[in-house]
């Protein structure tokens, strides 16, 4: 339960659907399906969690969905530690207070034929758009948690010696009444794992050409012809390197050059393909039993469909 944590994701969803039966020989399936993703946002607005940010390795910028006031005036994290709470050069704030963009093109057609050519013979074929449900959107959420401007840990490197160096009353060394400030050289030194704020949510188109054909009142055979192409789909990299090759200094050729070199950034431009040729044979006997025989020649391609480092 993240209430009082986070602000929720919601999913809005609606789908028609119909068949047509166009003569004896032609039945027709058709619909789409319309889902959107309304992203929600670590935090609650008017808590002080909700001003944890993240970074945008792509376009240089780290955003934040509030600005908490200055350091000066707030006096704890989150707040920004310049003198009079002006943001740092290339922080910005969120649009509508919201890092991660929602998701409004999940539109999804699906249409499927059957057409009898004769008294044994069907031919089928289908297509359809499928989206991913963005099942890990919340753990990118919550990985937000104590970012700067907030600031949710303490350094000590006095802990792991051989003489005593604190007390149980006091194990982090804390002065009383000290409060817990944000990084002064932050934000872009953070070494984490990014999410891209523009990342959407992956999708398949699938389709599939077949014939079935009883070849015995006992016998089946289907031969198909499918295929898959995912989009969208999550890879990692590494950015904040120069983006071009040359002689020299290559710092000098980094597009943003304040962002560290091997950034970690997962965004949406993996893709997969899949094509086969499937072919089932099946059989039933009087007693009960039966058989299936299936055959499969496939390929299947990806570009870091596993979410491997490009």
């Amino acid at each position: 339960d993240s209430t009082g944590y986070q602000t929720p994701n919601w999913v809005y969803g609606g789908f028609v659907h119909d068949q047509w039966k166009v003569n004896d020989r032609l039945t027709v399936n058709y619909g789409v399906r319309w889902d959107a993703f309304k992203i929600g946002q670590y935090g609650v607005p008017g808590n002080p969690n909700y001003c944890a940010g993240a970074m945008d390795p792509l376009h240089g910028t780290y955003i934040i969905p509030a600005n908490p006031g200055a350091c000066a005036t707030v006096g704890q994290a989150p707040c920004i530690p310049t003198p009079n709470g002006t943001l740092p050069p290339n922080v910005v704030i969120a649009p509508g207070g919201h890092i991660f963009r929602n998701v409004y093109d999940n539109w999804q057609p699906r249409i499927g034929l059957a057409y009898r050519l004769g008294e044994k013979t069907v031919l089928r074929a289908g297509y359809g758009r499928y989206f991913d449900q963005y099942n890990g959107v919340d753990s990118a959420l919550f990985q937000s948690q104590g970012l700067w401007p907030d600031n949710n840990s303490i350094t000590n490197t006095g802990l792991n010696t051989t003489y005593v160096t604190t007390y149980a009353e006091n194990p982090l060394n804390l002065t009383p009444g000290e409060k817990i400030l944000p990084d002064p050289n932050g934000p872009f030194d953070i070494s984490t794992l990014w999410r891209d704020p523009r990342m959407k949510n992956a999708f398949a188109d699938e389709w599939s050409v077949g014939v079935e054909r009883q070849l015995t009142p006992s016998q089946l055979l289907t031969v198909n012809y499918v295929g898959e192409r995912g989009m969208r789909i999550p890879i990692g990299g590494d950015f904040g390197n120069a983006v071009t090759p040359g002689p020299g200094n290559p710092l000098l050729r980094e597009e943003f050059p304040y962002i560290p070199e091997g950034t970690a950034l997962a965004r949406d431009w993996g893709r997969n393909w899949y094509e086969a040729l499937q072919a089932t044979l099946q059989r039933k006997f009087s007693s009960g039993f039966s058989y299936t025989l299936s055959y499969t020649w496939s390929k299947a391609e990806d570009f870091a469909g596993a979410q491997d480092w490009s």
